[in-house]
């Protein structure tokens, strides 16, 4: 039996806070496995909340969304096995004190992580940093470092919310160059000149809606 090329299908998908109202209205939305699509809309239009949606972490208020072609429902440690989510908030996706505490947690999952020449990934001068304290590191230094684990996990499907904000030129420029070389993924992002050289699709979210396609 073929294997469907859809890894996400969302149908007649509604939400809304409480007291608020509704943010997404019956938003329909395939995505297939492969596929870099770049989700784009105005400040505050519901892209956090649709990644949010599609991770687990919120529950919709009606439709349905599949995940390989299963009910999403309650996620399980399968799931998320599959899957890479960063957060809008470099800190939602930071646990130690300082860098070296977050690379030996993620050395859990990945025993080589240490042994890898980091300076690569991250330049010379963040790699000299893993003892810095994160509260003595800039924005955009924070934001190298939540970034580091997509270049250990290409496998999964990566669902990723301003992925550049913060960021200085030449670490736009690495973090491009990383998804020139991967296919499977969703980013949430304003700089849409910045990331279309490594897209196949972009999306456009207004009124609650995908409301235009471009290939």
């Amino acid at each position: 039996m073929m294997e469907s090329r859809e890894i996400y299908r969302i149908s007649q998908l509604c939400f809304a806070y409480p007291g608020q109202a509704p943010l997404l209205r019956e938003l329909d939305l395939a995505l297939e496995r492969g596929e870099n699509v770049l989700l784009r809309g105005d400040t505050g239009c519901g892209k956090s909340t649709l990644l949010k949606l599609l991770t687990g972490l919120l529950k919709p208020s009606s439709g349905q969304i599949l995940w390989q072609g299963k009910p999403l429902g309650e996620p399980d440690a399968s799931f998320y096995a599959e899957l890479f989510y960063l957060q809008q908030q470099s800190a939602e996706n930071l646990f130690g004190l300082c860098p070296r505490h977050d690379l030996e947690i993620w050395q859990l999952l990945w025993p080589d992580i240490l042994g890898q020449k980091l300076d690569k990934m991250l330049g010379t001068d963040l790699a000299a940093r893993l003892d810095a304290p994160f509260n003595r590191l800039s924005s955009g230094e924070k934001r190298a470092f939540a970034l580091l684990p997509l270049y250990f996990c290409p496998e999964k499907y990566w669902i990723l919310d301003e992925p550049t904000a913060s960021l200085d030129a030449a670490r736009k420029e690495r973090f491009l160059e990383l998804c020139r070389s991967k296919k499977g993924m969703l980013v949430a992002s304003h700089e849409t000149e910045l990331l279309l050289p490594a897209m196949d699709r972009v999306l456009h979210l207004r009124d609650g809606r995908i409301t235009g396609e471009e290939s």
